[in-house]
């Protein structure tokens, strides 16, 4: 035992035959000690075997990624577009075309993501209009299996024609053959109203495929339109949207009675050019009807007495009264005569 004096500790002889000799830590017991201190200050998900990683990457991300490394040969890019073409020729052609083929694609919403596997999905929806009342109870619809196949076709083209893009990036390909694909990519995405395809597509196309291999006159007027309508449309933005028509020295009688419709709040120019334009210009212009209807609603209210139906219909975009009644909430009356009766004067008072 150690003998204890004031300000002082003795050790034994006996007592340093208790103390354990210094130990060598090597190399490979210091590595051993420092993952085990690692290992300590990682949080319980971080403890993944390598089977796990290995299963993870072995997903639907690698499998694009495969995808996307097979669509580097030029050969194989022209071959993967003719299917991506036919695919959609037959998918217009099954669809009747004209009218019914533009209502498929009013009626059709492409969202990115949902329940499939991977982050390469893409799921499609169909626009569902809000309820009316706060207790209105939705029922289950019934899908036509002819409706599911066209949804099932439009997703496939949406997913081929992005890993056709990547590829196109990938290889650094800039020649006639990409800018044929990306002008077939935008002006499809555009009708589908699928943002996350046409936006990037069209800006490449301008800033990057244009400068190396020039479009014709009449294409880049084409598309330097489509690209003003998305910035005053879609983005809301018109100071940007007027700065890019004058960096392009651009004119087109449409789109400027577009942009001056929406700088204006002139709602009356603007579903008079929206029947006078086509199919792609209607698209994008789409973005701002919801808008365009609803301020229509509100300066009728403030400034009218009665208007007649044919009349309101034509500033509402062809809206019908009930749908007016039920999405807008229009508490007006329509009488028999064909007049909307916004406001009842009020009687004059006596003495």
């Amino acid at each position: 035992m150690p003998s204890r004096t004031r300000g002082t500790i003795s050790l034994d002889t006996n007592d340093l035959r208790a103390v354990p000799a210094p130990t060598l830590i090597t190399d490979a017991r210091r590595s051993i000690i420092v993952t085990d201190v690692r290992s300590a200050q990682r949080p319980p998900w971080a403890f993944w075997s390598m089977g796990q990683a290995k299963a993870r990457l072995a997903g639907p991300s690698r499998e694009h990624g495969v995808a996307i490394k097979r669509l580097l040969d030029y050969k194989t890019q022209e071959s993967y577009y003719n299917k991506i073409v036919e695919r959609y020729m037959s998918f217009c052609a099954d669809s009747g075309g004209g009218s019914e083929l533009e209502r498929q694609f009013a009626s059709l919403s492409l969202q990115a993501g949902g329940t499939g596997a991977g982050d390469e999905s893409v799921v499609l929806a169909s626009k569902q209009a809000p309820a009316t009342t706060a207790t209105a109870t939705t029922a289950p619809v019934a899908v036509p299996a002819n409706s599911q196949s066209h949804e099932k076709t439009l997703s496939i083209l949406i997913l081929a024609m992005r890993k056709l893009r990547e590829g196109l990036t990938a290889s650094s390909r800039l020649d006639p053959f990409t800018t044929r694909f990306y002008i077939f990519c935008i002006r499809t995405t555009i009708l589908l109203k699928h943002t996350a395809s046409y936006h990037p597509a069209l800006l490449h196309l301008l800033r990057h495929l244009h400068p190396h291999d020039p479009l014709p006159p009449a294409e880049l007027h084409e598309f330097i339109g489509y690209h003003l309508l998305d910035l005053a449309c879609r983005q809301n933005d018109l100071p940007q949207a007027f700065a890019t028509r004058n960096h392009y020295r651009y004119a087109d009688r449409r789109v400027d009675a577009v942009l001056r419709a929406l700088a204006h709040d002139n709602y009356h120019l603007f579903w008079r050019v929206r029947g006078e334009v086509d199919g792609y210009q209607a698209g994008l212009m789409g973005w701002a009807e919801e808008e365009m209807k609803v301020l229509a609603l509100k300066c009728l209210g403030r400034a009218y007495v009665c208007v007649e139906g044919g009349f309101l219909g034509r500033v509402t975009g062809g809206e019908e009264w009930e749908a007016l009644k039920g999405k807008y909430g229009v508490g007006w009356e329509l009488r028999g005569d064909g007049m909307v009766v916004i406001r009842k004067p009020k009687a004059p008072s006596v003495g």
